[in-house]
């Protein structure tokens, strides 16, 4: 068996969850998985986290947090670079992440290990720390129509669609995250779980079947 590391990345609404669902269920071996979701939800939690969000944004709560960035960032406009909260919310959250990223590229490898990290590519352009690794992983990335991926969000997240637009308009483009990742699976059709297993079973045959790595 072949361990690696595999980084799952797609834009909101892609179906990074459904493929991340299939791979456990279909791997024929162990492997481990992180979410950069589940890691971020947990660091809202942590004591100089709450300090610096109380101090920002007068409240921990992260729904609230999210409603003030995305009306601040209507009414200041794309031209102020977004808008000064989502800047240092974004700044503070970063390095924690990074670094995060970094130990998990870094460690010693005995299973294969599986990052879901929907903002890899957006992280990547803007560390060199990330940029040095790069090649240590396997990118997966997540895509789906424009209009499948804004029904799934409104029914899931119960966003306006436009929240879910400025969301969407702060990520790099579906289209060149495609050009960037080693891999590509496109779940507009429904068929997921297909696509995930023939992936798993051509590229990846060696990392999740008990086969002879040689």
């Amino acid at each position: 068996m072949k361990n690696e590391t595999i980084v799952v990345t797609g834009s909101i609404g892609s179906g990074k969850s459904r493929v991340l669902e299939a791979i456990k269920n279909f791997s024929q071996v162990k492997v481990d998985f992180f979410s950069f979701d589940e890691f971020t939800r947990e660091l809202y939690l942590r004591e100089d986290v709450r300090d610096f969000l109380m101090v920002m944004f007068g409240t921990t709560d992260r729904s609230k947090i999210s409603d003030i960035v995305f009306a601040a960032g209507r009414q200041m406009g794309k031209t102020e670079t977004v808008s000064i909260l989502r800047e240092q919310l974004n700044d503070f959250f970063f390095k924690l992440v990074e670094e995060k990223f970094i130990e998990l590229v870094s460690r010693k490898q005995n299973s294969t290990l599986v990052i879901e990290m929907p903002l890899f590519f957006e992280m990547k352009e803007r560390s060199s720390a990330i940029q040095m690794v790069r090649s240590k992983v396997k990118v997966i990335a997540v895509v789906c129509d424009e209009a499948v991926r804004m029904q799934r969000v409104k029914l899931r997240d119960g966003f306006s669609e436009d929240k879910i637009k400025s969301i969407v308009s702060s990520q790099i483009p579906q289209e060149v995250k495609v050009e960037k990742a080693d891999y590509v699976i496109d779940t507009t059709d429904g068929h997921c779980d297909v696509h995930v297993k023939d992936l798993m079973e051509s590229k990846f045959k060696k990392v999740f079947q008990h086969v002879d790595s040689k």
